[in-house]
């Protein structure tokens, strides 16, 4: 459930800033 969470959370993040980059870094 955590690993979830923070997917989740890492996804939002990549959303607000809009870079994309996070998703990336996955």
């Amino acid at each position: 459930d955590t690993l979830n969470l923070s997917n989740y959370f890492k996804y939002i993040l990549m959303t607000v800033t809009g870079s994309g980059s996070g998703d990336r870094v996955k």
